[in-house]
């Protein structure tokens, strides 16, 4: 990104030089300086932007459960910079090991015009203790031309509880049931009865109690192997 906005500043600035050659006027000569000055103005922006900008993280701890999707909200502090330069940050996502788990560059240059705070949506894809925090933020002035990164502090801890499940009928994997209901041998439970019912599934204790015929649900059958929940 930063290559092509040099290489394009590189040719608007020797074009300047060849207007001013070429015509030697007052007006190529203002063209001139200020192709000059505008890189020493967008450079002092930026320094003045990472002495200012404070991007953190709540320093909270947060419980969820595997598999949900948590928003972590961004603490962020003169916005107005944000008209001057573009601005990212890097999240990191770690075990308690200290192991990164997941990387993500997130651009927060929207957050002025957004109504809303700016938001890391977390995955939880590990059980345990995972310490989310933000690596860097990296800074750039509105020409492409310099950059500089600025630490910052802050860490979000969630534990991450297994997930429970009522009957393994729920148990779900990227969307999908790893348990269906048809006709194996192990019993699922019992519904109402229905025309085209199989009568041999009818549970008579169920039916002569609640005075409604009962049928036994079975789950399919599976020729998957063991199946470890964690």
């Amino acid at each position: 990104k930063m290559t092509w906005h040099r290489l394009i500043y590189i040719f608007v600035f020797f074009s300047g030089v060849s207007i001013y050659t070429l015509y030697d006027q007052y007006e190529a000569f203002f063209l001139l300086v200020l192709i000059c000055v505008l890189p020493f103005i967008s450079l002092l922006l930026l320094l003045l932007g990472r002495f200012f900008l404070r991007v953190d993280l709540l320093n909270t701890v947060i419980v969820g459960t595997y598999g949900e999707t948590i928003n972590l909200p961004l603490s962020v502090m003169q916005r107005m910079i944000f008209l001057f330069m573009d601005v990212y940050v890097k999240i990191q996502e770690k075990t308690e090991t200290g192991q990164i788990m997941a990387e993500q560059l997130l651009s927060i240059n929207q957050s002025f015009f957004a109504a809303e705070p700016v938001h890391y949506a977390c995955r939880l894809e590990y059980c345990g203790r995972v310490a989310v925090s933000i690596g860097f933020v990296k800074m750039y002035d509105l020409l492409g031309l310099f950059s500089c990164r600025k630490n910052s502090s802050g860490t979000n801890v969630i534990l991450v509880l297994p997930r429970l499940y009522k009957s393994f009928a729920a148990v779900t994997v990227d969307d999908k049931k790893l348990f269906n209901i048809g006709n194996g041998s192990e019993m699922y439970g019992m519904k109402l009865y229905q025309q085209g019912d199989n009568g041999r599934y009818i549970h008579w204790k169920a039916s002569i109690a609640h005075d409604e015929i009962y049928v036994k649900e079975f789950y399919q059958q599976s020729e998957s192997g063991s199946i470890l929940f964690f």
